[in-house]
């Protein structure tokens, strides 16, 4: 079962669709190509906006 979910992992990353990582080690994340892919109103910018904005109001706690 294991083989199958690295399987599809290195798809992804063939794809474009994670960040690269050393061989045998775990962890990596999204790219922007896949999150586009997610949500095709998502762009960059807005996510530092909302990034900033979560972050302003996590110093006023």
């Amino acid at each position: 079962m294991s083989g199958t979910w690295a399987n599809r992992i290195a798809e992804a990353r063939r794809r474009g669709l994670l960040t690269p990582v050393k061989p045998g080690e775990a962890g990596g994340g999204m790219t922007d190509k896949a999150m586009k892919l997610l949500n095709p109103a998502w762009s960059p910018e807005a996510d530092a906006l909302i990034d900033a904005q979560i972050a302003e109001m996590e110093g006023e706690a």
